[in-house]
């Protein structure tokens, strides 16, 4: 797997799991975008927590998504239909396409671009008459979510392989939520540090883990009291 995601999970004790967007469909994840998958990933992302939470030892208060380019837009897409769920997400070289609503239960978000990105264009783009919007346009959407309203901070620091690497992070001060987006010149479409990547700024999943393993979404308490026969 391109993120080299297991030899952190190894090393932190949490479980990385990789679903498969359509194998019959190259643009595999279903968006909503007009040439995607029109498969039903929504129902299959919520069967795969179902399955995940029922066969292991899964702590309901800290699953997280991560997706990268397409796999990254559907981040977007399937966060907010399962927002309950969702501890906090990670997207890395994503768009999103303006069809999503705001989440009903919301959660930090972190996002990776580059801005020279040819494929995922910091500024948007219409490809294939599918609409990129632009990094900004995220940063405010996620922002709004989560009741922010204060300006973002702006921090630089050198990367791994001596480039600039810009950090813009929005927080809520009442309630803990982040909004975070790492900012990487003349970098290509990349998972950045993964297999095939491994000269760059970042490493991307590791940047990841520490982003996410701060957050938790609190679970509703079943109630524990006999069920009563009304009859």
């Amino acid at each position: 797997v391109v993120s080299n995601m297991s030899n952190i999970a190894d090393r932190e004790q949490f479980i990385a799991v990789y679903p498969d967007g359509n194998p019959s469909s190259s643009y595999s994840w279903n968006n909503g975008q007009w040439f995607f998958s029109k498969r039903n990933d929504v129902a299959f992302t919520k069967g795969m927590m179902d399955v995940l939470e029922a066969n292991l030892n899964v702590d309901k208060e800290r699953m997280y998504l991560m997706g990268y380019s397409q796999g990254g837009s559907f981040t977007h897409s399937i966060g907010n239909k399962l927002s309950g769920r969702i501890a906090a997400a990670v997207e890395n070289g994503g768009w999103m396409s303006g069809m999503e609503k705001q989440p009903e239960s919301p959660y930090p978000m972190m996002t990776i671009q580059s801005v020279s990105d040819s494929i995922a264009r910091f500024e948007g783009s219409p490809w294939y008459n599918i609409e990129m919007k632009p990094e900004a346009y995220t940063t405010d959407f996620y922002a709004r979510a989560n009741g922010i309203k204060e300006p973002g901070e702006v921090t630089t620091r050198e990367g791994l392989d001596g480039s600039q690497v810009k950090d813009v992070t929005f927080r809520n001060p009442q309630t803990g939520a982040e909004v975070k987006t790492i900012l990487l010149e003349n970098q290509r479409h990349l998972w950045f540090g993964g297999i095939g990547a491994e000269v760059a700024p970042i490493n991307a999943s590791e940047e990841a883990w520490a982003f996410l393993k701060r957050f938790r979404k609190p679970q509703p308490q079943k109630d524990n009291l006999p069920e009563r026969d009304f009859n």
